[in-house]
């Protein structure tokens, strides 16, 4: 490692070399395998990004961007002997225009630090949340396609970007849609939409420095019901009866191992007692006057009321309801939380398989996947959500699981490679692949499509210095 060559774009005291330090960069909570880095640095700014870019290009350096690694695809784990880029010291919130309703962010502004200054600065504004902790990353969210709790209004967060600011690999910085015009980035249209050579890349393009998030109107009344479900397919009739009603901001279903999980049980085994609800499914709602908001639960009520015939679902309750009868819950009243039940388990393990796909089959591919996870020992723990009025849907098949135990971490990534396979079986892809399930997922794709996006991958990054591992492109 060229020790001189970092120390003349990084201060000494944000570059570290020594293997104490290394060692805390190797591996996530995940079941991927660990690579130590040969380096860590903590850009500042744009300019010392582009002198990190030049650096690796010359010498054919690996560079992987990070925050604060709770990506569960392994996709932050940095390539063996290369250099992270831990962005946690850009965390500027640069620009912000109320009237246009959007924030320019560095990469380290977390989650939780956006939402304090949305409240200290524009309280009738918000952005989505997502169901990570809150010190995560929003505009890697964004990047990485991931969801929020205002998913099932505008889809996967990448909806979000108005424009981004990168560093290609000749270090040359570009800024994609109005942004790339004039001062005020309002959006992507009219020009050919750059920002795409970015999302759901992985960092395979460039590294992005930058970006404009959406924001949007926050309004002053908010409920959050919960509705207990003794049946899977009545809970699917109902939710898509809901969304197409435009009443929720966001509709998620929770399975009943989940339900445990967050309530303390951290293993909660495959057998359900009885007369415990199959799933939990609750519903953000949100309205300007009371009037409107009463008007929205009588229609939810009615679709309750429609579709859970024979006591098949029960509710809905309110949060504060639920809060007084499992005061554990009050955590999830609201948007970002600490999932230390997933992220601080007793084993320290957790991955899942993440998938999106269409709604007509999500029934149908929900109960196969949990009972493939029952097959192998795993309780059926799932999150699903509706996303964009419905027009598609998540569902994540979670595992917790022993890291210091190899035949428990070899259940799951044998597991996780089933799932994969059913899952596709019905149209559910998975988001933020890891390395394992490349191969099958390369071989399911067109071979035009995979063929592109490989000549994509050479032109922007000919020298293979942008997380070269991320979805397989390299080979």
């Amino acid at each position: 490692m060229d020790l001189a060559g970092l120390t003349s774009i990084f201060p000494r005291d944000r570059v570290e070399l020594e293997p104490e330090q290394l060692a805390r960069f190797r591996d996530d909570i995940t079941d991927a395998d660990p690579r130590v880095p040969g380096a860590v640095v903590r850009p500042e700014s744009v300019e010392e990004i582009q002198g990190l870019v030049r650096w690796a290009s010359e010498h054919s350096i690996p560079i992987t961007p990070r925050v604060a690694n709770q990506n569960v695809g392994g996709l932050a784990i940095p390539e063996e002997g290369g250099v992270v880029v831990d962005f946690t010291r850009m965390n500027r919130i640069l620009e912000f225009s109320r009237d246009d309703m959007y924030a320019v962010i560095e990469p380290g502004v977390t989650q939780e630090q956006l939402k304090g200054y949305l409240e200290a600065h524009a309280p009738e504004l918000r952005i989505g949340y997502s169901l990570a902790p809150p010190d995560t990353s929003v505009l890697l969210n964004c990047l990485m396609d991931g969801l929020t709790n205002y998913s099932l209004r505008i889809g996967s967060m990448s909806e979000a970007i108005l424009g981004l600011e990168a560093v290609l690999h000749d270090a040359r910085v570009i800024r994609t849609g109005a942004w790339g015009v004039g001062p005020v980035p309002y959006g992507r249209p009219p020009l050919p939409d750059l920002t795409g050579l970015f999302i759901a890349w992985l960092g395979t393009t460039g590294i992005v420095s930058s970006g404009v998030l959406a924001l949007w109107p926050k309004h002053p009344l908010r409920e959050r019901l919960f509705i207990l479900a003794q049946q899977l397919d009545a809970t699917f009739a109902m939710v898509k009866r809901l969304v197409r009603l435009e009443i929720c901001d966001d509709l998620g279903v929770l399975t009943w191992p989940t339900g445990r999980m967050m309530m303390g049980v951290e293993r909660p085994g495959i057998e359900r007692a009885d007369g415990e609800p199959v799933c939990f499914v609750y519903l953000d709602i949100s309205a300007e006057t009371r009037a409107e908001m009463d008007g929205k639960i009588v229609a939810a009520r009615r679709v309750l009321a429609e579709t859970g015939a024979g006591g098949l679902l029960t509710g809905p309750l309110f949060v504060a309801d639920l809060v007084t009868a499992l005061p554990e819950m009050v955590k999830y009243s609201d948007f970002p939380t600490d999932l230390d039940f997933l992220t601080k388990s007793r084993g320290g393990g957790m991955t899942w398989v993440g998938t999106y796909g269409p709604m007509s089959t999500i029934a149908a591919c929900c109960q196969a996947c949990m009972g493939r996870m029952v097959e192998h020992g795993f309780p059926p723990a799932v999150v699903c959500r509706a996303m964009k009025t419905g027009h598609f849907a998540v569902l994540r098949f979670l595992e917790v699981f022993d890291r210091s135990n190899p035949d428990e971490v070899a259940r799951v990534r044998k597991l996780n490679l089933e799932l994969f396979d059913l899952a596709i079986a019905y149209g559910y892809v998975q988001y933020k692949p890891p390395l394992s399930v490349l191969p099958k997922l390369h071989a399911k794709m067109d071979p035009a499509t995979l063929q592109t996006m490989r000549e994509i991958k050479k032109l922007l990054d000919p020298r293979g210095i942008f997380c070269p591992s991320n979805l397989g492109l390299m080979g």
